[in-house]
């Protein structure tokens, strides 16, 4: 955890976006291209795994407060894995571009697709 990006994450409370950003992770020791890329895309990737989770999970239950609660949990999750994703300064995404622009692409397509997806059966 940063003092950075905990101030970071508690000014955009009151903003219209929001910026989870709490601490980083840091390799310690050499690192070649392909070490820092694999490290900087799983995060994004469980974000991924349990968006498609929720996404199955709303799927297959009844419509309702269960469906708009799990539909909420893919959307969400899609967000943070679209944001982590961006390739940017010390995001995820520009480590992930950096090692594979094919893998960085798509990972991120399929993070905006379900939260496009989960957004629209949200509304």
């Amino acid at each position: 955890m940063s003092l950075s990006g905990a101030l970071i994450t508690l000014i955009s409370v009151l903003l219209p976006l929001k910026v989870i950003a709490p601490g980083s992770v840091v390799i310690g020791g050499p690192a070649g291209r392909e070490t820092v890329g694999r490290t900087a895309v799983s995060g994004p990737f469980v974000n991924v795994i349990l968006s498609i989770a929720f996404l199955v999970c709303a799927i297959v239950s009844p419509i309702g407060i269960l469906y708009d609660a799990l539909m909420f949990g893919a959307w969400f999750n899609a967000y943070l894995a679209v944001f982590n994703l961006l390739p940017f300064g010390a995001l995820d995404g520009w480590k992930v571009f950096w090692w594979s622009r094919r893998n960085w692409a798509l990972i991120f397509s399929v993070s905006v697709l379900i939260g496009v997806y989960s957004f629209i059966r949200l509304g």
